[in-house]
């Protein structure tokens, strides 16, 4: 509890004021507490308050100080009446939301003003945030009074129930076919594609605050507003069902709030069973459009606490904690006001310790979150046109550094209640922006680039069949120690027979044939000389592919044919990889760095390397005298790497059906001793770990943000 008496009374004790006749009062209750909402029907404005605090606001009347009833409320019933701080802080907070009126006319006009420049920043605020304005269009109120006994059931069990069914169905079929949503969703931000995103976009919206109204109409609340907001120049529709704040029961106005979100999941899951049944097509992409647009708006923004959205809301209300951001964010102001700054008389947005918590755990999550959305949407905006990119990172650093630091300012110069600690608060700003700026930009901080990488054998033979023939016998099993010589596959092939001996019988008939010309002067032996090589040729080539069908191991070591065994009996082309052999008494290890990173590493040092294995994690090997090949390269050292083979690497095909790099890479190798414990595979995957000589922070942020405008825009 405050204290009863403060020394600046005096600035309230003569006013004469009252609540809005505007002002209407719903009695609520919150975690086994019993609170009054304060609704101002003109500005629409909602304010909550407590038994005591209200009772004291019945009291107002214009024909009385505010001294005069808060006496009058000592005697009556001093142990219920709030302190004069207490009264002083209810009716700061409810002059700045505009619920009072003040007998006196300048007071009154200064209300005017002040509400004119509430909302212009309001209007400035939005402005900053997403270029935001709205339009009102209709009154729906009407339409859905008549309407209201159709549409209410509609959301109720049985459409629930008939939601739940195409939402499961759609869920299996994007599961299904999850290769050609990824490969549809590659075109989504182009230029081509606006317009039919643009209009799922805006159906999806009129869907979901529909069904805002439609619930909010159905427990009995009103919506006189169905209009265009504008975010970031886009025109969309929004209903204004704020009255839903008023409801008593919570599970109410959970409802309106969860409505919009669930309608968006049904038709987008209606959209994504039709794309799943429908060729190619405009009809397809638009579908496609509908079916992102209403799930990402569901699950990333709407369906998202951490944003101020439909789901923010219904937390705040579930957790019966009214303006959660809002308080979250003064909740950490406080603890840096009242800790660091030293402000004696910073006061909390709550005295309970849960609600402390929450509001501090909120704060930071919601923040990263929103951190996370804004540089995604600045990039998505960036791909389209950099300069869309350039105007929304100027507005972030308008609304994240510029403004924050004018309200600091404004803060440690004149607010009254830093004066008795100014000096402190000053000094301990300046301390801690001199090590912002010492510590990120001067400090060397130890760097490290991270590479994926994978083991490879020294010296490896990849066998290829060099005829087709019928697999028969596969004399080893996978991962058995072969030596060199060994017989390792057997095949067969009829039509090689057949073609060997029906040159056979061709040679026979051109050897008669050479006999009888060299026995005629007549006869010329020089072409059946030169038919006759050709044959011999030929044959000599159709050996060597039967000579082929035993496979023989070429070196020593481990057999690698995961699948051969299970092929006995079937054809194998020719050229078609057959079997690894894998010498296991050396291997290295060959990282994959990219484009951006290589040339932080041509700069005529040895490179110190730290290697761990996936599997396992714990062991680290230091290899030396590594190497890094000066040569771009597109083809990975091996499938394992790419994200189709369990790695990190984004691939695609080409023409000829060869797994590329999409970006290029350049290959670091390194030796790699066996440690004890430790049995190196061909084809495990690790993580290399190079370190680069210490740099500031920022300096790495630069290298970083100029590689990202170099490979993604050309700068």
């Amino acid at each position: 509890m405050s204290s009863t008496f403060v020394e600046n009374w005096f600035k309230v004790a003569p006013l004469q004021l009252g609540l809005l006749p505007t002002v209407e009062v719903h009695k609520q209750r919150y975690r086994n507490h019993i609170w009054y909402v304060l609704h101002d029907r003109g500005g629409d404005k909602y304010f909550r308050v407590t038994p005591q605090a209200y009772s004291f606001l019945l009291r107002l009347r214009p024909d009385q100080t505010v001294d005069e009833i808060w006496m009058q409320a000592v005697e009556e019933a001093p142990e219920e009446v709030p302190s004069q701080q207490e009264v002083m802080q209810l009716l700061a907070q409810l002059h700045h939301n505009n619920l009072l009126f003040f007998r006196s006319e300048a007071d009154s006009e200064a209300i005017f003003a002040r509400f004119a420049k509430g909302r212009e920043r309001e209007f400035l605020s939005h402005l900053m945030a997403f270029i935001y304005f709205k339009i009102p269009v209709w009154n729906p109120d009407a339409f859905l009074d008549r309407w209201r006994h159709v549409l209410g059931p509609i959301f109720g069990w049985v459409g629930f129930a008939v939601w739940l069914f195409p939402a499961l169905f759609a869920l299996g079929l994007l599961l299904d076919d999850w290769g050609r949503v990824s490969a549809q969703a590659a075109g989504l931000i182009s230029w081509e594609n606006l317009p039919l995103l643009y209009a799922a976009i805006f159906i999806m919206k009129l869907f979901h605050e529909m069904a805002h109204a439609i619930v909010c109409k159905r427990y009995g609340g009103h919506v006189y507003t169905l209009g265009l907001m504008f975010i970031v120049f886009t025109p969309l529709p929004y209903v204004d069902a704020s009255s839903s704040w008023s409801m008593r029961q919570q599970k109410h106005r959970i409802h309106v709030g969860v409505a919009g979100m669930y309608t968006e999941i049904f038709f987008a899951s209606v959209a994504c069973i039709a794309w799943y049944y429908v060729g190619p097509g405009i009809l397809s992409g638009f579908l496609f459009n509908v079916m992102v647009a209403g799930s990402i708006s569901a699950v990333i923004f709407n369906g998202n606490p951490l944003l101020r959205f439909d789901a923010y809301f219904m937390l705040s209300d579930a957790l019966n904690l009214p303006n959660l951001y809002q308080k979250s964010s003064q909740q950490w102001l406080y603890w840096a006001d009242r800790y660091a700054l030293g402000t004696v008389g910073a006061t909390p947005p709550s005295d309970h310790p849960n609600e402390q918590k929450i509001f501090a755990l909120y704060g930071v999550l919601s923040f990263a979150y929103r951190m996370v959305v804004m540089v995604f949407i600045t990039q998505v905006l960036a791909d389209l046109w950099l300069g869309f990119g350039a105007m929304m990172i100027g507005m972030l650093l308008m609304v994240w550094v510029v403004m924050p630091l004018f309200k600091l300012l404004r803060h440690l110069l004149r607010n009254p209640l830093t004066r008795p600690n100014q000096m402190r608060a000053i000094s301990v700003c300046l301390g801690i922006f001199i090590s912002l700026v010492g510590g990120l930009g001067f400090i060397p901080i130890p760097d490290a680039l991270e590479a994926p990488g994978v083991v490879q054998s020294v010296s490896k033979q990849t066998l290829y069949t060099i005829a087709r023939g019928r697999i028969e016998n596969v004399h080893v099993r996978h991962g058995d120690w072969v030596s060199q010589g060994d017989i390792l596959v057997e095949m067969s092939n009829t039509d090689l027979d057949q073609n060997i001996a029906r040159i056979d019988y061709q040679l026979e008939e051109f050897n008669w044939r050479l006999r009888a010309a060299r026995r005629s002067r007549d006869i010329d032996p020089g072409p059946i000389l030169q038919q006759t090589q050709a044959l011999l040729e030929r044959k000599a080539d159709l050996l060597r592919q039967q000579n082929s069908l035993i496979v023989r191991a070429p070196q020593s070591g481990i057999f690698s044919a995961p699948s051969l065994g299970s092929r006995v009996g079937s054809f194998i082309a020719r050229g078609e990889e057959l079997a690894t052999i894998i010498d296991e008494r050396e291997f290295r290890l060959s990282t994959v760095v990219t484009q951006d990173d290589v040339s932080t590493l041509f700069d005529g040092r040895d490179l110190d390397v730290e290697v761990r294995l996936h599997a396992k994690p714990g062991i680290v090997f230091y290899p030396e005298n590594v190497s890094l090949i000066p040569f771009q390269r597109f083809i990975l050292p091996s499938p394992a790497m790419s994200i189709p083979g369990g790695g990190d690497i984004a691939v695609q095909r080409d023409a000829e059906g060869v797994e590329r790099a999409i970006e290029p890479f350049f290959e670091l190798q390194a030796p790699l001793k066996k440690l004890e414990g430790v049995r190196l595979q061909e084809g495990l995957l690790a993580t290399a770990r190079i370190a680069l000589e210490p740099k500031p922070l920022i300096s790495r942020w630069v290298r970083d943000i100029s590689q990202t405008l170099q490979r993604r825009y050309q700068l």
